[in-house]
């Protein structure tokens, strides 16, 4: 015979599959390993892209640099005429 909890349990169950779905899966629930097996990929293709956006960051930073000083070329001395006042 069905108790009343487990009737409750079943309509809970049958009301969140309606909403959720048969196909939800919870890896965290089922220990590390599972975790780690589902998300791997993501966690790998997120270091790869934020090793890319560090290369890019740095290539664009180097690729402006200035040149390195260079002493500004002597300059000739200029003769000035002073005239005096009138």
């Amino acid at each position: 015979m069905i108790t009343e909890e487990e009737r409750r349990e079943r309509e809970i169950r049958q009301r969140l599959d309606e909403v959720v779905g048969t196909d939800f899966d919870a890896p965290h629930q089922r220990g590390l390993r599972a975790w780690l097996k589902a998300r791997w990929l993501k966690w790998l293709l997120g270091v790869a892209f934020g090793i890319a956006a560090m290369l890019l960051i740095v290539y664009t930073i180097e690729s402006h640099r200035l040149p390195p000083s260079q002493p500004a070329p002597a300059k000739k001395p200029v003769p000035v005429r002073i005239i005096p006042p009138r």
